[in-house]
Parts: structure tokens; sequence; C-alpha cells
């Protein structure tokens, strides 16, 4: 119930773009002689023939502004396939300085639309797409209306370009979509390679579905997956898994054909193809024994994006690659700082997601996170946060950023990222109240929009925290009692122990839900740890509730609940325990050590019966000290024990307190039964005892006056 997926994309970035298409070769050879014709009123084929020439910017445009008015649809088609060619780091100059020049081809590419045939109208938007001219969108809608009404004479190719273009551009047009999935799904046979991962990839970057067309992309790339080169292999993949559809003959084919050719895979490669196999939840042990190997080899090479995608997608596939893990540490730890925030958390994630600590690794990651948390997504910060205290790693100060980030951003906070934080903070004990109380704030108001894993994991921090939250606590429960049916039984186990650690008074219709909720499911349905939960819950309306019997769950199920925690505790004495046990032994304290209250099911580490019931019980204890301390100590504990079961007295270690020494809510739940069923609870804390060196007599005065003590409790 803890382990929280998270939400990851590769980089957003097109396949291969398309072939480049040659709009002046549509025509025969034409030997005409137009050399003598005035420069101002060249003659259309000369005009192409100066665009195909021009290798820039400027050199393109200045033949449309001398000429443009004698362009025809073949001079236009070809100035956009020429500017889409141009590769420069100068494209935002060029198109401050340019855009009135580009306006008016887009204007004179209208006029001459109707007079394109099907590769003209493909060549236009693919320029203007390579261009990224974002002003072209609206001359592209209207290439698209027309694409659409003539989509039988596009062949192949001139569908996948078409395609292409409006999907990089990010231009939707329905229409145009609809029939170009019609028309390829009739034509499939003829799509090459490049074709069919450039035709599925517009339709998924711009959501569009068409189951039909993309089955039919699927069986056809499955029969020419040797065709395909390693970024068309990655990118279909990638393609599918970002639509959510499974294509198993397609990814089988795919998978043995990128085992072979693991060697020409780029790094960007390798992450898309183990992201896809992840993200769909296809296991291809072979694929990724040589993604491992491979990635192993070129780990210097490989960017921070690549990195997290790859260890997120082995995580989520729960694939252990020893070595691979390792190299990433090493290289991630030195390097982390030219890793975004995004690449941070799903390293971190992954790692915890597979139980691998790496000091070396986390210690990069807090200090590098501390720095740059305002950069971090709350699903970035909720999800490092996770990793950390899934493998109880303390980050005191990255704990304290991420603390005050969320405080001022928990209004963005969606209930996956709510739960997750206050779970953390919980699990690794960290007080952070003010971000607590915005947590409560902001999950009062959204409670509808949590899933049962969500509810379960709320409620479990603020029980395990120890945060008053009455408001929050209501609302949990009421959701909870309306969806007790979709609660699983770790999400049920938690749920009850939450509320038996904070209280069941008037949760009547609450209870009644769990405990139907735990008879469905049955004790077989839980884990050891369920089942103690579910007792401690058991108890808690037992002993606080006094119910009737419509309020008890089934026998059989309390009875397997308490043999579980009779029997499945474990069973240890720290030496604590035992020197405290020594010197009420040499008081002349009779005792039992780590007892079993069978009524309860709870081991307590010290338990002295009523002196009346000691000899008979045949406690343990040495010859009784003659000293006035002592005796006084035998005194107390019969006054205190008189019509009670007896005394407890707890040991406690760390464990059973928090950072600022407050003792944890399970312990104050324990003594709490255990008081109800008349026992005197006492405590003797770590810190305590600690400093009670030089002999027995300061121990023996500690213990005098801790037994004294007994006669005023309630």
């Amino acid at each position: 119930g803890r382990k929280q997926k998270a939400d990851v994309l590769p980089k957003d970035y097109p396949p291969t773009r398309p072939n480049d298409l040659r709009p002046n070769d549509l025509r025969p050879k034409d030997t005409k002689d137009y050399s003598s014709q005035d420069p101002k009123d060249l003659h259309p084929k000369l005009i192409t023939s100066r665009l195909s020439n021009a290798t820039n910017y400027a050199a393109i445009i200045e033949v449309f502004k001398r000429h443009g008015s004698s362009f025809n649809e073949i001079n236009v088609t070809t100035a956009w396939s020429q500017l889409g060619k141009v590769r420069s780091n100068e494209r935002a100059g060029f198109f401050r300085v340019e855009a009135p020049t580009l306006m008016l081809l887009l204007q004179h590419t209208g006029k001459v639309m109707p007079r394109l045939d099907a590769r003209g109208i493909a060549n236009a938007c693919y320029g203007m797409a390579r261009l990224g001219f974002e002003p072209a969108r609206p001359t592209m809608v209207s290439l698209g209306e027309e694409a659409a009404s003539r989509i039988g004479e596009f062949n192949a190719q001139n569908l996948a370009n078409t395609a292409w273009a409006f999907a990089t551009l990010g231009t939707p047009a329905p229409q145009l979509f609809d029939a170009i999935a019609r028309e390829s799904v009739q034509r499939i046979g003829s799509f090459n390679a490049q074709n069919l991962a450039n035709t599925v990839w517009a339709f998924a970057t711009l959501g569009v579905s068409a189951p039909q067309l993309f089955d039919a992309i699927a069986r056809e790339s499955a029969q020419q997956v040797s065709n395909f080169n390693a970024q068309n292999l990655a990118n279909i993949v990638w393609t599918y898994a970002t639509l959510g559809v499974r294509a198993p003959q397609l990814f089988d084919a795919i998978a043995r054909e990128s085992t072979q050719r693991i060697g020409s895979f780029n790094g960007q490669d390798l992450a898309n193809t183990s992201w896809a196999f992840a993200t769909l939840g296809i296991p291809a042990p072979q694929l990724f024994d040589a993604i491992a190997r491979e990635s192993v080899q070129r780990i210097g090479s490989l960017n921070g994006q690549d990195l997290s995608n790859i260890v997120w997608a082995y995580a989520t596939l729960g694939v252990r690659a020893p070595q691979l893990f390792d190299a990433i540490v090493r290289d991630s730890a030195q390097r982390m700082g030219s890793f975004n925030a995004q690449n941070i958390a799903n390293t971190a994630w992954a790692f915890a997601t597979l139980g691998m600590p790496s000091p070396q690794l986390f210690d990069a990651i807090a200090r590098e996170s501390e720095g740059r948390i305002g950069s971090f997504k709350p699903q970035e910060m909720a999800n490092t946060a996770w990793a950390f205290a899934t493998l109880g790693l303390p980050a005191p100060k990255l704990f304290d950023a991420i603390a005050r980030e969320s405080e001022q951003r928990i209004g963005t906070f969606n209930p996956q990222d709510l739960s997750n934080t206050a779970w953390s903070f919980a699990t690794l004990g960290v007080r952070a109240p003010k971000l607590f109380d915005a947590i409560v704030r902001e999950s009062v108001q959204h409670i509808g929009s949590f899933t049962a894993q969500n509810l379960t994991n709320t409620v479990w921090a603020y029980a395990s925290a120890g945060v008053h939250a009455p408001e929050l606590f209501d609302a949990i429960a009421y959701e909870s009692e309306q969806r007790i049916g979709s609660f699983k039984s770790q999400d049920l186990a938690n749920t009850a122990w939450a509320f038996a650690v904070a209280g069941v008074a008037g949760r009547d219709l609450l209870v009644a839900a769990i405990n139907a909720r735990a008879a469905e499911i049955g004790s077989g349905g839980f884990t050891a740890d369920g089942r103690s939960q579910l007792h401690q819950f058991f108890l808690s309306v037992e002993l606080e509730l006094r119910p009737p019997v419509g309020l008890l769950a089934p026998a059989e199920l309390r009875l397997n609940c308490r043999q579980t925690i009779i029997h499945e505790t474990p069973i240890t004495s720290s030496k604590l325990h035992r020197d405290v046990s020594a010197e009420l032994r040499r008081m002349g304290i009779a005792h039992q050590n780590e007892l079993c209250v069978a009524q309860l099911g709870y081991h307590v580490d010290i338990a002295i019966p009523p002196v009346a019931d000691a000899a008979a019980g045949g406690g343990a204890s040495d010859q009784p000290s003659d000293d006035e301390v002592s005796a006084r100590a035998r005194e107390a504990v019969r006054a205190a024990t008189a019509g009670r079961a007896g005394i407890v007295i707890e040991v406690d270690g760390p464990t059973h307190y928090d950072s600022e020494r407050r003792l944890i809510p399970s312990s104050e739940m324990k003594r709490r039964h255990l008081a109800l069923v008349g026992w005197v609870v006492l405590a003797v804390p770590y810190w305590e005892w600690r400093v009670l060196e030089g002999g027995h007599a300061r121990k023996t005065a500690y213990l005098a006056a801790l037994l004294a003590s007994a006669g005023s409790k309630p």
C-alpha cells in the first residue's frame, strides 16, 4: 500500500523526420531557355530552381520577395519545404525580422491551395511544421480540410507526412485525422517502416484515438520489424505505451529485434524502449538484460533523463540489475547537478521501490534537492520524500525544505501527493506541524477525490504521528464507510489500526463497516501484520465501546487475529530490560519477564503480580534486600496491586519515542488497553536509566520512586 508509482514520461521529441520530398521533379524536364526573361518575372521552373539551390533563410525569402507574385503552387510548396530544411540557430531572430514576409507567403499559399495535389499539400504542411512557424496553424487547418476532402489521392508517404506535420506543430484536426485513419487502414500494406512509426507517433502526440488504425499498424510493424532502424523501434513502442495500447505481438517482435541490435541504440533509444515496456507492464527479460549490459558500457554518455527513465523502468517491472544500478550510483552521484527535478525524483523512487538503499546516491540526492526544492513539482517532492521514508533514510535538511515548500504550494497538491507526503513525514517521525495543518485543510476539501489507498495512508500517517485532527478523521471515517468495499486487506488493516489509535468512540458506522469488510476478506486474506492491526482495533472496540454483539466482528476472526499477535510477535529482551529486571530481583520484587497478557494478546516487558499471588506464581526474585528503600518499594507494590491485575513496567528503548521523546501512539494505545483491564502501567525511558551510574543505590532509589507512583495511578 505504500508504493507509489511514479508519473514518468520520456522527453518529448518527434521521431525521424519524413524523407525530404522534391516537388520540383513533378514534371518532365523542360529544356527551353528562360534566361532572357525579366528577372522580376521568372518562369516558375526557374523560381523552383532558385528555391532549391537556396541554403539559408535569407536566400529563400529573397526569392519570394523578388518573384512572389509569379509563384505557382509548386513554387509555394518548394519554398515551405526549403524553409523547413534549413537548420539555423537564428530561427527566432528570423521570425522576428521576416514575420511579415512569411505571412505574405501564407496568404499566397491560400490562393494556390485549390491547385495543390496530395503531394503538394503534404509538402506544404511538412515544411511549415519543420519550420515551426506557429502563425501557420490557421493555414494548416485549411490545408487539412482540403486534404480530408481528397484523402483518397494521398499515398502512404503523403498520409504519414501530413499526420506528422500536424502533430509536430501541435495543430488538432479531428476531421483530417479521422480521414487519415480510415485511408491508412485500407492501405497499410504500402506503408514502410518510417511511415508506420511517424503515423502512430502523430496520433499519440495529438491524443487521437484510432483503435482500428493502431491494430493495423501493430500487425504491419510486426511483419516489417527488421526494416525498422533503432530509433523507429524505440519510437513505436514509446508511442503505443503513451497511448496505453497493448500490442503483444508487436512488442514480442520488437523485443527480439532490439535485443539483437541493441548496440545500435543510442541513450534515448535505450531509455524510451525500457520505459515503454515498463509502462505497459510487459516483461522482456532478454531485452532488459541486453539494455542493462549496453547501459553499463555507455554509462558516461547517458544523460540524466536517460538514466532516470531506465532505472524507473527496471523498478516498475521489478527487474533487479545489480551491475547497472551500481554503475548508475557511481555515475549519478558525481553528476547529480545535471539532473533536473523529475530525474532526481524518479531515480530516488526507483531505488526505493527496489529496496536498494545507497548512502552515496541518496546523500547526493538530498544535497542537490535541498537547494533546488523550489523547482520540484508537488509529485516530485512527494515521491522524493516517499523514497527516503521507504528506505528509512533520515534527511533533516531536505525534509525541512520540503515542508516549507509544500506549505506554500499545498493548494497544488493532488490527493496522492497529500497522502504520500503525510505518510513520508510520519514514517520517518519528522514533526512538521504547519505542514500537517495545511494537509488537513486541503484534504478535507477534496476528500471525495481520495482513493482508498490515499484515505488509508493519510489517516495512518496522522495516527502514527500522533497529530490531533478531528475534522480530518471525521471526513475520512465518513468516506471510508461509503467505500469500504473497495478497501484491500492492507488498506483495511491500516485504517482500522489508525482509528484504534485515535479512538473509536462515536464511530459505530465505521466499526460496523470495517467488521463486515474484514469478515468478507477473511483472516487468511491478511498478512500477519494486518491481523495484528485488526486485533488492536477489535480490542479498542471491545474495551472502549463496550459494544452490543452487533458491533463485534465474528468470533473466529477475532480469535485468529489474537492468536497472530500472541504467537507471531517477536520476543526479545534488550540489555536495558535485563538490567532493570536484575535490579528488581535484587530489591526482592517478584516479577515475570515477557509475560503474555492472555486477555489482550500483548507481551509486556515486566509484570509484577499482586503480592498475594507472588509466592504462588513463582515470580523471580533474589533474596530480598534489607535496606529501607527496597522495603518501602515492596510495600508500595503491595498497596498498588491490591484489587488490580498487577503492575506492568515497560522498559522503553528509542523506538518507542519520537525525535522529541514523546511516546509513539502505538505504545500509548497498548498502555491504554492494559489500564482498561486493570493493570497499572509504569515506564522506564531509556534516557532516564542510562544516567543512573555509580552502583545500585541510584537505580534502587529510581525504581522505588517509580513503584511508589503506582499508587497514584487511576
